[in-house]
């Protein structure tokens, strides 16, 4: 039996590894070097490989979930995964930067390591110490992934930071910079939670940013536990494994920290028996929901509803009196929702038609599918992230599953998780997003909710007297549900680069070397990148320009707000800005065969190509990727910051 057992794994290991040689293959298709052909052959040699394995017959294997393992072992192959998740930060060279090859490393040691210690030593089961040794490495590199951004670099690490950093500074704008300004229009939500450090008068941008890995960390690691909790006593498993995969499962879309509190509350209040304490949690979640986005403002009264659902039979109840409370609690949800948006919109001293801009976006229909600027598209993505528990669910469908719920019940649970599988992958195509599974946010709460109460039998059939049970699962797709988050969490593979902080202030010296000139001349800059200098006092004490903020800028650009846009086109023709602070002057136009390429265009005809027609580049740090572009009504002033630049 220990044979066979042996046999079931390496021929469910081969399989995953033709699978993560495949994706190489596909992430590397361009390359044609001899790694790839090298691939291309462990591709085909695990293939043919598992097909030998599936010639001999012989009982299925069981998941094998609740047998005993080595605690010694779980050290050593622990040590072992941390070591490697260390080696791909650390390590140099090409081949190690890239996502496939690292994924391939993390699956092929996991993979070693479980046959070694369940297989060969005979020391428990192999699926269970691969499954969590691919958890373990998983949530370690996920965890590195976010070591770069704790950094005290006064630079913007990527496009938006720079930008989140202003957004929430603006509640404090009075002290901060001297002048009363309007609230963020963007994610409000977001710039709240972002705001505490202010609240405490940090202006230090490493303790802002530890304070961002935090929330990311923190929301996302509350709410896996609160899903964990919920499932793990009927499924047999230790609630610390649960935990990892829930960790991760939120993380492949990301499903955004600001979002979060509203699942947070709702599940906190449901799990009361107060039906007031439950409508305050209600109230306070949908609030939340109201500053966050548009298409959240449903999820707090809609997530009650799953709840309610899953513990409630209908049985002999009247059905208008068994869906009236759901009903009432998604309709007065999301009325309050609305009504809390509206509220902040009058407090914002923004203009109300700059909220919701995303709703007259052009629709990039292309990003469903397989694209430059998110690889498996998303239609495939979503469809990978849920293949392994739909795949589990249908299996127990058939063994019973299906008739423990009334078909109402499974009427309304499917009809809710298309609405906002749909309405994910709507806002997905809209220009600005489809470069990840975020914009599906929603629905992955749902999705995670529902299959995971559902697989663990965490609900109230609809017999009373029939109990709820889960089946036995075959091992390998009990495996693909933890590999798959996973793979999302290898899709993106940085360096530790400890020596970026020391360029970036060598670059920040003489960048205010350039606005010191300036300064001499009483002239105004209009920061659209990098706001956060101002914002954090690294630069000299200018008067702040608030309007076309790179972010919002963007923004405006994707949706053709003409007003806006015509007011900024007057604004650089009139001279009164002296001088402007952007980042890369590219002004290329991109096709379809480059990641963001519609972005890149839209930024480069709204904003690029009017600059340059009014302000000519006069200084530039960073290998030219952040600029100083002076009016070209002031010669003297260009010819002395292109000295200063030679």
């Amino acid at each position: 039996m220990k044979t066979l057992r042996s046999q079931n794994f390496l021929r469910d290991f081969f399989l995953i590894e033709s699978g993560m040689s495949g994706w190489f293959l596909y992430d590397n298709i361009h390359s044609r070097d001899k790694v790839f052909f090298g691939f291309a052959g462990i591709f085909f040699l695990c293939l043919l490989l598992t097909g030998l394995l599936s010639l001999r017959k012989g009982k299925e294997n069981k998941p094998s979930i609740l047998q005993r393992t080595n605690l010694f072992l779980w050290l050593v192959g622990g040590l072992s995964i941390t070591l490697l998740v260390l080696f791909f930060f650390l390590g140099q060279g090409s081949l190690l930067a890239g996502r496939g090859f690292r994924l391939f490393l993390l699956v092929s040691t996991a993979g070693l390591l479980a046959w070694l210690f369940g297989s060969f030593m005979g020391k428990g089961s192999p699926y269970f110490y691969f499954a969590g040794l691919l958890l373990l490495g998983g949530v370690l590199y996920r965890m590195g992934v976010f070591v770069p951004q704790v950094q005290a670099n006064p630079f913007s690490l990527g496009w938006s930071e720079g930008s989140r950093y202003y957004s929430a500074s603006v509640y404090f704008a009075q002290e901060i910079y001297g002048i009363k300004i309007p609230l963020s229009v963007l994610d409000p939500s977001r710039g709240i939670l972002q705001a505490f450090p202010f609240l405490l008068r940090i202006q230090d941008i490493l303790l802002h940013r530890l304070w961002l890995v935090f929330l990311w960390v923190g929301l996302t690691a509350w709410m896996a536990w609160l899903f964990a909790r919920r499932v793990f006593s009927k499924l047999g498993l230790k609630q610390f494994w649960l935990f990892l995969f829930f960790f991760l499962f939120f993380f492949q879309g990301a499903v955004y920290f600001h979002l979060i509190p509203v699942v947070i509350l709702v599940l906190l209040g449901y799990r009361t028996n107060n039906p007031l304490s439950k409508w305050i949690f209600l109230i306070l979640a949908s609030i939340w929901a109201g500053l966050s986005r548009i298409n959240w403002m449903p999820v707090p009264g809609l997530l009650m509803t799953v709840l309610y659902l899953l513990g409630h039979s209908v049985r002999k109840t009247n059905l208008v009196r068994y869906f009236s409370k759901p009903l009432l609690w998604t309709l007065i949800g999301t009325a309050v929702a609305y009504g809390s948006k509206y509220v902040y919109i009058a407090l914002s001293g923004e203009s109300p038609v700059y909220f919701d801009s995303a709703l007259s976006s052009t629709l990039l229909w292309n990003r469903l599918l397989p694209n430059p600027t998110f690889k498996p598209g998303v239609l495939l993505g979503i469809f990978l992230l849920c293949l392994p528990l739909l795949a589990i669910f249908l299996k127990s469908w058939r063994e019973g599953l299906a008739h423990q719920l009334h078909p109402l019940r499974w009427g309304a649970l499917v009809a809710i998780l298309i609405v906002f599988l749909l309405g994910g992958m709507v806002v997905s195509t809209k220009i600005g997003g489809g470069g990840d599974l975020h914009n599906l946010d929603a629905f992955i709460v749902f999705f995670a909710l529902t299959s995971g109460s559902l697989l663990a039998s965490s609900f109230t059939p609809e017999n009373a007297a029939q109990k709820a049970k889960h089946s036995n699962v075959p091992a390998f797709w009990l495996l693909a549900a933890v590999l798959m988050p996973v793979f999302f969490a290898f899709q993106s593979s940085p360096q530790w680069d400890f020596e970026a902080g020391k360029r970036a202030q060598q670059n920040l010296a003489k960048l205010n070397q350039a606005l010191n000139l300036l300064k001499d001349k009483e002239s105004s800059v209009l920061f659209i990148s990098n706001r956060q200098l101002q914002t954090f006092h690294a630069v000299p004490n200018y008067l702040l320009i608030p309007e076309y903020e790179k972010d919002f800028l963007m923004e405006m650009a994707m949706s053709k707000n003409w007003e806006y846009l015509q007011n900024f086109r007057a604004d650089l023709a009139s001279g009164k800005i002296s001088a402007v602070l952007v980042d890369t002057l590219n002004t290329e136009h991109q096709d379809a065969t480059h990641s963001f390429g519609e972005e890149n265009n839209a930024w480069v005809d709204e904003v690029l190509m009017p600059l340059l027609k009014y302000y000519e580049p006069a200084f530039a740090v960073d290998n030219g990727n952040i600029n100083l572009l002076v009016v070209k009504s002031q010669p003297e002033l260009i010819a002395d910051l292109k000295a200063l630049s030679d």
